[in-house]
């Protein structure tokens, strides 16, 4: 696979992705008592990005 086949697969469309997302964080919400957050920032690609991590206790 080149690069050029690579990087659409990495980059576009990713809004099935996000649903999913959507829907498992919804359902953890939902039937968890407790949850814990952290926050990260985090540098990817020269930007600092924000990394929000959800537990379940």
């Amino acid at each position: 696979m080149s690069a050029g086949q690579l990087n659409p697969l990495l980059t576009e469309d990713h809004s099935p992705f996000h649903q999913e997302k959507a829907e498992i964080k919804a359902t953890g919400l939902a039937v968890s008592a407790y949850v814990q957050a952290d926050d990260t920032r985090c540098p990817l690609s020269r930007s600092q990005r924000l990394l929000l991590h959800l537990h379940r206790q």
